[in-house]
């Protein structure tokens, strides 16, 4: 369930990867997380699939690559 910040972003993403569902706070009912469950249970399989996918990924050494090059692009 999405508050703020960059939350809503990362639930869009989520759902678009097909490895979750977001419930939005104003539709938050017993039947929405109910139904958000059930959606989820129904997902595992591709969450799982994702999860392999970015195994041994290093994003933190991958974005520090991007801006030192960045950087050395622009004299930084």
């Amino acid at each position: 369930m999405p508050f703020g910040g960059d939350q809503l972003e990362n639930a869009r993403r989520v759902e678009a990867l097909g490895t979750g569902v977001a419930v939005l706070p104003d539709a938050l009912t017993s039947e929405s997380i109910s139904r958000a469950f059930d959606t989820a249970s129904a997902r595992r399989a591709r969450a799982a699939e994702v999860s392999e996918w970015l195994r041994g990924i290093d994003g933190t050494a991958n974005t520090v690559a991007i801006v030192e090059e960045l950087g050395a692009r622009t004299g930084g």
